[in-house]
């Protein structure tokens, strides 16, 4: 999945970055410490042959933090190619990340005591409901808990928990849906059929979020990214309708509206070319999971063809920026568009950036 391919990845670079540091260290710093120290040496050793009243307690003084430096810091470079040794043990991805990230004890943690675990981080500051969930997703994922001990950091462990709520192998492909029905009997009763129909697909499992109200169902599909949004009509004493196409507005969701078979033909022209599911009650299970699904399947695509656009627009608005700035290049510097072109290529290339970073730097200079 994605989630393992970029802890898989995360890892690599850092394990990398950390060889290529003590690499640096036992062949281009270190020889160059001993190097220069050889040197301080024999300046005193000169000073003493002159006379011994040629002071050189400068020389001594940074000989010996030279020294000491330099003992500290291959006992470091030792550290190090210990622990990506023990690092490279691990057969868990997500143990080795944290592993990675938390490998000292943080400030933090040496306040805490070793039976204490610490709260789970916030993306926000803001509460959040607690999610109904499907039996299969209120189990509790203790397989892949790794011991704080082993990640070096007890912060870590809450970390790793977090991870498998929110970003894990379970909450990864986990749908959320939101229920919006005004009547707590048959919010109940919808909530365990979304919770059946979780068991046939292939996640086996869903969350699902409650609210009795459009407003709070919308704050809710904003603020969770719902994947479908089920609306039970009537709502708030009318049909529910206009909710329900704001909702699709505003949100990637699928929405589909429940609404009783006798109104149903005057939803249906109500929602007739607005991208809203329709689905009746008494409800038939056969046909009502098959709308479920045809909405999520709906969702998928439209999230999918967002976030390409979303790509895309990236794309052209830095590609505006480069060109901006090349023309600003011809402008002030009097430059060809193919010399400009070519100082922003090699400046990308030098400073080791992206060439709308470097277009954007020359804008920042040249437009006044």
């Amino acid at each position: 999945s994605r989630y393992e391919i970029s802890m898989d990845t995360y890892c690599k670079t850092l394990h990398i970055e950390a060889l290529t540091m003590a690499d640096m260290v036992k062949k281009s710093i270190y020889p160059s410490v001993l190097a220069y120290m050889t040197t301080v040496a024999d300046s005193i050793r000169l000073k003493e042959a002159i006379s011994d009243q040629v002071p050189h307690e400068s020389e001594s003084e940074l000989l010996g933090s030279l020294a000491a430096l330099s003992d500290s810091l291959m006992k470091k470079c030792k550290a190090l190619e210990a622990a990506l040794a023990s690092a490279e043990k691990s057969e868990d991805i997500k143990v080795e990340a944290i592993y990675y990230r938390f490998s000292r004890r943080c400030r933090r943690c040496a306040r805490w005591p070793t039976n204490s675990r610490p709260s789970p981080p916030r993306t926000t500051g803001r509460s959040r409901p607690t999610p109904t969930s499907s039996t299969a997703s209120t189990e509790q994922n203790t397989t892949n808990t790794a011991d704080p001990q082993r990640v070096g950091c007890f912060f870590a462990a809450s970390i790793l928990e977090w991870i498998d709520d929110h970003y894990g192998r379970k909450g990864e492909s986990a749908m959320k849906l939101l229920l919006i029905c005004d009547r707590a009997d048959i919010s109940e009763k919808l909530t365990s059929v979304l919770a059946a129909w979780a068991e046939t697909q292939p996640e086996k499992t869903a969350r699902v979020y409650t609210a009795s109200s459009s407003v709070e169902g919308r704050t809710l599909a904003q603020e969770h990214d719902c994947d479908v949004i089920l609306l039970y009509s009537p709502l708030e004493g009318a049909l529910g309708d206009e909710p329900a196409v704001q909702l699709s507005r505003l949100t990637g969701a699928s929405v589909i509206v429940i609404t009783p078979e006798k109104v149903a033909e005057q939803m249906r022209e109500k929602l007739a070319g607005k991208g809203v599911l329709l689905a009746t009650t008494p409800l038939r299970k056969h046909e009502f999971f098959s709308t479920l699904t045809a909405g999520v399947v709906l969702s998928k695509r439209t999230r999918g063809l967002q976030e390409e656009n979303e790509r895309l627009r990236a794309k052209l608005s830095e590609q505006k920026t480069v060109e901006h700035a090349k023309l600003l290049l011809v402008e002030c510097l009097k430059l060809s568009e193919e010399q400009a072109h070519k100082y922003i290529e090699r400046e990308a290339m030098e400073l080791r950036e992206s060439r709308v970073e470097v277009a954007r730097r020359i804008i920042s200079t040249y437009q006044s």
